[in-house]
């Protein structure tokens, strides 16, 4: 596991004990595309070229992973070489995941929150996962909620997977990044365990993309597109 044990002192109604605490561990590192320094990136070290690809292909710096030519990880950089090719009029494959149910809801996850190893040791890491037919495929954690979608993403496409048959799945609030994020790729579904912000709904609403919210046990909230919940 990507942590660090420290050893602390707990204070509670007046009484101290000394324990060890579990410190997730992070990088911070520049990002350069093309001989370019893009971005400086702060991530938990796990996974890292599928943390770059689906970074780069949600932000639009490539059209799919075949523009990515190289990948080198180094102490203090990640070195990306891309040959973008000509656009064509080739539009993206549309979804063939039109509904879910209720009760694959509630499977994947619980799934979901059994996976989230990091966050039961640090209380502070962000999960998420791509998952179909009531099965997780991909899995990722990270400091922050973005590389874990770009992670998971990134793994999806080295397999060479479409990912527009996935449901996405996230610990954090969905927000309008989140939308943008996952419309990028052509994710229609987009789960959480907590809510949507007001623009992500919106741009939820204008993507075609179904919100799900407060997705614990048996309960969610559906947000957009309600039709394709089905009982």
């Amino acid at each position: 596991m990507w942590t660090n044990q420290v050893k602390v002192i707990t204070y509670t109604a007046g009484f101290h004990r000394k324990r060890n605490d579990s410190l997730i561990i992070d990088r911070e590192k520049t990002l350069i595309v093309n001989d370019e320094a893009k971005i400086e990136l702060e991530y938990t070290p796990t996974k890292e070229k599928e943390l770059i690809m689906g970074y780069l292909v949600c932000n639009a710096y490539v059209k799919s992973e075949n523009d990515i030519k190289d990948i080198k990880v180094y102490e203090e950089s990640i070195i990306v070489q891309i040959e973008t090719k000509k656009e064509t009029s080739e539009s993206r494959p549309r979804s063939i995941t039109e509904k879910i149910s209720a009760a694959e809801i509630s499977l994947l996850t619980a799934y979901f929150q059994e996976g989230a190893m990091l966050f039961k040791d640090t209380a502070i890491s962000e999960s998420a996962a791509l998952a179909s037919n009531s099965e997780l495929h991909h899995f990722s954690e990270d400091l922050h909620r973005n590389n874990a979608i770009y992670k998971c993403l990134g793994s999806a496409l080295q397999d060479k997977e479409k990912i527009q048959d996935f449901y996405l799945l996230t610990s954090a609030k969905i927000t309008k990044k989140t939308v943008q994020i996952a419309n990028q790729v052509g994710l229609k579904f987009i789960i959480s365990r907590t809510a949507p912000t007001n623009s992500a709904l919106k741009e939820a609403e204008d993507s075609d993309i179904c919100l799900i919210g407060f997705a614990r046990g048996r309960k969610c909230t559906v947000y957009t597109h309600t039709y394709r919940l089905t009982a």
